[in-house]
This record gives structure tokens, C-alpha cells and sequence, in this order.
């Protein structure tokens, strides 16, 4: 029986660390909104990066000081639930 090592080719993190988002959606003003939720919950910093050459889509920069990885997965979820928000990496 081959046992696999759980999270081989996972880098570790070490915690507290800032986590760098990039968010990119097609309603700034309801982006807003969810990332001023989080902003009231964590320590953050919102910088703007890029908006489509058609005007359709922007794209913001969002550091959050995460605790730990729980942290991190929640605003992740937070982020991609609003329907807005097109893609976050």
C-alpha cells in the first residue's frame, strides 16, 4: 500500500504574513462593498491596479495581515461570493 504525503508540493506559509489578493470584477462599487466588510475585520490596505481597455472590468490590489490559514480561506470565500467579483488570485 502506497501512502501519499498529505500537502507534498505545498509550500509552507508562516503566520502572521501579509496575503496579497488580486481581485478583478465588473462592478467596483459592489467590489467595494465586500472589501469594506473585510477591511472592518482585518488589517488592510486597498490599492487600485488596472481597468480593462473597454472599461468592462477593474482589477484592485487588497493586502489583509492574516492570522492563519483559516483566515486566509475566509476572505478568499468572501471575496470570490460576491458576484462581482469575476476572478481572485
Amino acid at each position: 500500500m502506497m501512502v501519499l504525503e498529505k500537502n507534498k508540493n505545498r509550500p509552507e506559509i508562516e503566520y502572521p504574513t501579509d496575503w496579497h489578493y488580486k481581485i478583478i470584477g465588473d462592478n467596483v462599487d459592489e467590489m467595494l462593498n465586500t472589501i469594506n466588510e473585510i477591511s472592518e475585520l482585518y488589517n488592510s490596505e486597498l490599492t487600485p491596479s488596472s481597468i480593462s481597455k473597454k472599461g468592462n472590468y477593474v482589477s484592485l490590489n487588497l493586502t489583509v495581515l492574516v492570522e492563519n490559514e483559516i483566515i486566509r480561506n475566509e476572505i478568499y470565500t468572501r471575496l470570490v461570493s460576491n458576484p462581482s467579483v469575476k476572478i481572485v488570485f
